[in-house]
């Protein structure tokens, strides 16, 4: 991650460095424990309910591995949330931009830069 936010000319916060990332009020990672949280995360237009699992030894459909939170480049104010995740077994990065409501839409990450380095870190 650090490579690439440098590549993009961006910085994030991540769980991955030990911090706890902040996406408009919403703390990572403890907002998977946080009941209000779950049942507000939508994938590809799916709701889900997601598993905060870091060492992946969930058996979960969706697992959570990691969090990044930075700025977008167009706007100083405006945030990008990244989840590094596990579904079906398969490695996937889902990005949301959203920025109000209570629903978090995420949709599978088109930097295929970050996608490929995430599936090179899972699969060593």
């Amino acid at each position: 991650m650090s490579s690439w936010q440098t590549k993009m000319s961006q910085t994030y916060t991540g769980t991955y460095d030990g911090n706890e990332p902040n996406f408009y009020g919403i703390a990572f990672p403890a907002a998977f424990s946080n009941a209000n949280a779950q049942g507000h995360f939508v994938f590809d237009n799916t709701q889900e309910d997601v598993t905060w699992d870091p060492t992946n030894q969930s058996q979960a459909d969706l697992k959570v591995l990691a969090v990044a939170v930075g700025h977008r480049n167009d706007a100083a104010t405006a945030l990008i949330l990244y989840f590094f995740a596990v579904k079906n077994g398969q490695p996937v990065v889902y990005v949301s931009q959203t920025t109000n409501g209570p629903q978090v839409y995420f949709q599978k990450t088109d930097n295929a830069d970050l996608q490929n380095g995430f599936a090179k870190l899972y699969n060593k």
